[in-house]
């Protein structure tokens, strides 16, 4: 049908794609996640409020808060945000995202990283829906030190 005009073929494949992916466009679902990243100097102001904010939603085993926010750092915090309106982007009107929100939805997560004298420790927390309420929960810690030099070598 198409041997004597290939040009018509390609224009035939074309349509017929263009449409498939108007259709599957129209019928997917859109998500849409913004990330910032917010870096702090130990001592400064925005350190203590990241310290506070650790310790307003600290997480205990046997009685012991896990983690050591008293001898933050230098501190990275990290928030990804699920944009509950996913057509509406943040746009030039709009404040900063807040780093350290009292509130979220369901996918919103906040990773807190510090380190100091040799000390590093990371916070992981998502905000959890659940029937007794909702709020930012502890996902994961980790606790390293660096490594010291043999005094050997």
């Amino acid at each position: 049908m198409f041997g004597k005009h290939p040009g018509l073929a390609m224009i035939a494949l074309l349509l017929a794609l263009g449409s498939m992916h108007a259709s599957i466009a129209k019928d997917a679902a859109v998500s849409l996640t913004m990330t910032t990243v917010s870096d702090y100097r130990a001592g400064s102001a925005e350190a203590a409020r990241v310290r506070a904010w650790l310790q307003a939603h600290a997480q205990f085993v046997n009685g012991a808060m896990v983690g050591e926010p008293a001898k933050l750092g230098n501190a990275r915090v990290t928030r990804t945000k699920v944009n509950d309106h996913p057509l509406r982007t943040q746009g030039a009107g709009d404040g900063a995202l807040e780093p350290l929100p009292e509130t979220g939805v369901t996918g919103d997560s906040i990773s807190i990283s510090t380190n100091s004298a040799g000390i590093s420790q990371d916070w992981s927390y998502a905000w959890t829906d659940v029937s007794s309420g909702n709020g930012w929960v502890l996902d994961s810690y980790h606790w390293s030190r660096d490594k010291l030099p043999d005094s050997s070598d």
